[in-house]
């Protein structure tokens, strides 16, 4: 039994009712979650070796986060992928009522949104986002202490009220590939793809220094929350 019968045909619908407008081909998905257009192009086809129509379990979640359906959705029929796809592209239209949120969180880690002893954590973080003299908040505690838990939930919460007025949702993980002895490229792929998310028309032009400047720029445009996961990479 296929796990994701017609993955190719289900992408597709997806790619054209834009749930995500920014993701049009398997190449934008790839983009967005860290993976190759090859490698989704695996997952629906299969190769000699391991059949299609199957999306890696621990990549799941990053897809349907992508498109902001619920994963469960894949292993439907066709027929009532469509039919769930086209009622939560009806109701979040409904909802969004032209407000324009542009979202891209697919890359932080997957995390449980059900957390314990929290709430003053949680308060304080929404306290921040509403107090107009606070522009940076950092989060710190020792690996799986929860940080990114607490971040997820957060926002969990915050996507209930459309985000209290934010245009733009960033968010960026430095572990996406796991690649922690590639500190230098990360860091750069990175830039380019928050200046190329942003709407930079040469995202891979200019100096390190000139790309942070512009991407800056481009960020205080609008109300924008940027989250960075796994800042310590780059200090080490």
């Amino acid at each position: 039994m296929e796990r994701h019968p017609n993955l190719k045909e289900k992408l597709q619908l997806l790619y054209l009712l834009q749930l995500n407008p920014h993701i049009t081909s398997n190449s934008d998905l790839g983009a967005e979650i860290g993976k190759s257009r090859q490698a989704i192009s695996r997952w629906c086809l299969g190769t000699e070796t391991s059949r299609g129509n199957a999306i890696p379990l621990e990549e799941l979640s990053k897809v349907a986060r992508a498109f902001r359906i619920e994963p469960e959705w894949f292993s439907l029929s066709l027929e009532d992928f469509e039919h769930e796809v086209r009622k939560n592209l009806k109701e979040t239209k409904s909802i969004s009522q032209g407000a324009g949120v542009k979202i891209s969180t697919s890359t932080l880690p997957i995390t449980n949104v059900k957390i314990f002893g929290r709430e003053r954590e949680l308060k304080l973080l929404s306290d921040y986002w509403f107090d107009m003299r606070t522009n940076v908040v950092e989060v710190t505690a020792f690996g799986g202490a929860g940080k990114s838990s607490l971040v997820n939930k957060w926002l969990s919460e915050l996507s209930k009220s459309r985000y209290k007025g934010a245009s733009r949702i960033y968010a960026w993980s430095f572990y996406w590939q796991n690649h922690a002895n590639d500190v230098d490229s990360s860091g750069d792929y990175f830039v380019e793809h928050a200046l190329d998310w942003f709407g930079d028309p040469c995202p891979y032009k200019g100096t390190p220094w000139s790309k942070a400047t512009r991407l800056a720029n481009l960020i205080r445009e609008h109300k924008t929350l940027l989250i960075l996961d796994g800042l310590e990479l780059l200090q080490l």
